[in-house]
Order: C-alpha cells, then structure tokens, then sequence
C-alpha cells in the first residue's frame, strides 16, 4: 500500500511540474499544428506529415520485429523441449 501511494505521489509530482513548464501544451502544439517549442516556429504541413509518418513507421517496425524475436524464441524453446532426451525409468 505504502508502495502505491509513494508512486501516485511521485506522477502526481511530476504532472504538477510538466504543467508548470507547460510541457503538454508545447507538445500538443507541436503535435497539431507543427510549432516548434520554445522557437514560436511553425513546421510547414508537408514536413509534419513525412515526420509523423516516419515515426509511425518507426514504431509499427519495432512493434515488428519485438513479434518475430518472441516467436523465434518461443520455437526454440518448444524445439528445445523435444530435443531433451528421454527418462531412463520413464515406464516401470
């Protein structure tokens, strides 16, 4: 319980001090209508768009490759598995 309480005070923490730098307003800014933070420039739309759209790509490769390594080490371990030899008295 102790530990439950100390990790909502940490975030609630943290939130209070990224809304007083006014951080989620920068992002979502910078998110929606491509200002940059800080500079007061805004990104042209065709640049947002590569962007965005590279970053999406970025994450469904991850999210990719993170599918193929489990099932590769699933196949292993399910080959490993059969490859161990069997009991000596398994049938008495």
């Amino acid at each position: 319980m102790r530990k439950t309480i100390n990790t909502l005070a940490l975030l609630t923490f943290i939130w209070l001090l990224l809304d007083a730098l006014r951080i989620p307003t920068l992002v979502l800014n910078f998110l929606l209508a491509g200002e940059l933070p800080f500079v007061g420039v805004a990104i042209p739309p065709s640049s947002m768009l590569i962007l965005l759209s590279a970053i999406g790509g970025l994450i469904v490769l991850e999210l990719l490759i993170r599918r193929l390594n489990l099932e590769r080490r699933t196949r292993s371990l399910i080959a490993k598995r059969e490859r161990l030899p069997k009991r000596r008295f398994e049938r008495v």
